[in-house]
């Protein structure tokens, strides 16, 4: 019988590099079955001061990714568009311009499998910053679904 678990994930990571950095292990997926990763995920400037009329600068990302495991391997099949051209499928943002107009334009993050542990079902979201100070904020669900 199918069998369905949700998965709620929080939490911050700063960054100061352009390396890719892991900021959320998902996983592990079912060794058959479907999952999705859904939520919000927002990067914002700490390097900048505040100013009276601002000053700090941030780019939020809307993942929906998607997708199926077989046999313990993991793969994507979700193709939703994007608004932006920085962004990239599964993958809204706000601003739409990716943070052009404010001079934050920050890579989207990364659906990354069979990092840790070795096993192919297990996936991780990465981040690549910039060379200056950049706080991440995650709130994500995941949602999987093991086949008999």
């Amino acid at each position: 019988m199918p069998s369905t678990e949700r998965i709620s994930i929080q939490g911050t990571q700063q960054t100061s590099s352009v390396a890719p950095t892991r900021i959320a292990v998902l996983g592990p997926l079912p060794s058959d079955g479907c999952w999705s990763v859904t939520g919000t995920l927002m990067a914002c400037d700490t390097a900048v001061a505040p100013t009276r009329g601002g000053g700090r600068k941030s780019v939020t990302y809307f993942p929906q990714f998607s997708g199926v495991s077989a046999n313990g391997k993991a793969a994507r099949n979700d193709t939703y568009g994007s608004l932006s051209a920085a962004a990239t499928p599964g993958m809204l943002v706000q601003p739409q311009d990716g943070g052009a107009a404010q001079a934050f334009v920050i890579a989207p993050p990364t659906l990354v499998f069979g990092v840790a542990g070795g096993t192919t079902n297990q996936m991780e979201l990465q981040v690549v910053g910039l060379a200056t100070a950049v706080t991440w904020v995650f709130d994500l669900e995941i949602v999987k679904v093991s086949l008999p």
